[in-house]
């Protein structure tokens, strides 16, 4: 079910430029596919952290590429999707792998959550900081240090430059020390795949 929320905060040239869930589809198996290295950390989390009746979130959800990967590791507990594409939400819905999908930014998700009082064991971002700015990106990690009982995981890219232009779409860079320098405390951060100075997958987990 996919449930469009007031005040969603949708960026419509993102919404835009994934407009397409086929073509997004070819992408996201050639980017996370079985011979990238990201692909092998991210199942081995889903498997080894993620426990199988956690609460799971997977933001930037896309057309499901998470959500299956989550089915696959037997994972049986709640599954909710968040996206800002119709088209990749609609896709998603179509799998059955998300028993609620929201067309929402990633931090408008959380409010929503709270105000229902659904607790979020864990969450999955891939593949979306790079459209987040270095303010956003910083509200958002702020989200998830607050709001997930477990841990979280994400994946994040650094190019080189501060931003790109892909399309119409904004790029942001991001480094190691950008996502690590507010690692909140009771919270502690392992490396799961990738380069330093590439694109990598990291795992956040409580401690306390």
């Amino acid at each position: 079910m996919i449930i469009k929320l007031s005040d969603a905060r949708i960026n419509a040239d993102i919404e835009l430029h994934y407009s397409d869930p086929s073509g997004y589809d070819n992408w996201i198996v050639e980017t996370l596919g079985e011979s990238n290295p990201l692909h092998a950390g991210l199942v081995a989390a889903l498997t080894n952290y993620v426990s199988p009746w956690a609460t799971v979130l997977d933001l930037g959800c896309g057309t499901g590429w998470c959500g299956k990967k989550l089915q696959l590791a037997q994972h049986l507990g709640q599954r909710i999707g968040c996206d800002m594409s119709l088209p990749m939400l609609r896709q998603a819905d179509s799998l059955g792998v998300y028993g609620l999908l929201y067309y929402c930014d990633a931090c408008r998700v959380f409010e929503e959550l709270r105000g229902l009082a659904t607790q979020v064991d864990w969450a999955l971002c891939l593949l979306m900081c790079c459209y987040l700015d270095a303010v956003s990106l910083q509200e958002l990690l702020r989200e998830l240090f607050s709001s997930c009982r477990q841990g979280f995981i994400v994946s994040f890219e650094d190019y080189g430059e501060d931003m790109l232009i892909c399309g119409t779409v904004l790029l942001y860079s991001h480094t190691y020390s950008d996502v690590c320098a507010q690692l909140a405390p009771g919270w502690q951060v392992e490396v799961l795949a990738g380069d330093v100075d590439a694109v990598m997958l990291l795992l956040f987990t409580r401690t306390d």
